[in-house]
């Protein structure tokens, strides 16, 4: 019995292995101003100077505003998945 045992132990263990999931892209989205964006792992420039912008972050990744397009003149304000803020930037990268 202990060898029929490890035996059926090792299979379960293997066939789990091949059935797990594979990692999956970030999920959700991301709202600024009342506009939905997509998942994007670029730099997202909302405006052309740093303005107060409305975030709701509904993706699984952080979002950090930035005071500059392009994601320049530093970090603004960090927002966590599921979180909601208004922070002055001109821009937004997500993860």
């Amino acid at each position: 019995m202990k060898s029929t045992t490890g035996l059926l132990l090792g299979t379960l263990a293997a066939g789990a292995l091949l059935c797990a999931a594979p990692a999956q892209a970030a999920q959700g989205a991301l709202y600024i101003n009342g506009h939905a964006y997509a998942k994007t792992t670029n730099c997202l420039t909302v405006r052309s100077f740093p303005l107060r912008l409305r975030i709701v972050n509904n993706s699984d990744e952080q979002a950090r505003v930035y005071l500059l397009p392009g994601c320049h003149g530093g970090v603004t304000k960090s927002i966590e998945a599921g979180e909601k803020a208004a922070p002055i930037g001109s821009s937004v990268l997500e993860g």
